[in-house]
């Protein structure tokens, strides 16, 4: 049986694998879409790399049952790829505009980004509950 909080995981690797399809197809238009847009500052032209590499780390933490620091570090860098595409939404809700400077309103902007954000909030709490069953031995 598959862990609750491995869902969530796995669901993200399925996400950034979409999203480097998407940078191979159309880099310049997929990087300007609001949840890649705080990873596309951060690696540039290394964003595709860094999806791949960390998708396949948190895969390789799942599937081979590795428990305690060498978890979080499979997964570390995923974790770090999902806060920086929050990050993008939660500063175009503070700002009330998304990168085309066109001013839109706060409640909009929350409700078209909500699933980005919470979806940060899940991974961090799925991962919390992993480390935390994998170190307990369940």
């Amino acid at each position: 049986m598959i862990a609750p909080g491995a869902i969530v995981i796995l669901l993200a690797c399925v996400l950034h694998a979409v999203w480097a399809v998407l940078l191979i197809i159309d880099p310049i238009a997929a990087s300007g879409a609001t949840p890649l847009a705080g990873p596309a500052l951060v690696f540039g032209r290394g964003l595709l790399i860094a999806l791949i590499l960390s998708t396949v780390f948190s895969l390789l933490g799942l599937l081979r049952g590795i428990r305690g620091l060498k978890f979080i570090g499979c997964t570390a860098p995923q974790l770090f790829l999902v806060l920086l595409s929050a990050s993008a939404p939660v500063r175009c809700i503070f700002l009330s505009m998304y990168a085309d400077l066109e001013p839109r309103p706060r409640a909009f902007i929350a409700a078209d980004q909500a699933g980005t954000v919470l979806f940060a909030a899940f991974y961090v709490a799925s991962l919390c509950l992993l480390s935390a069953r994998r170190n307990s031995g369940d």
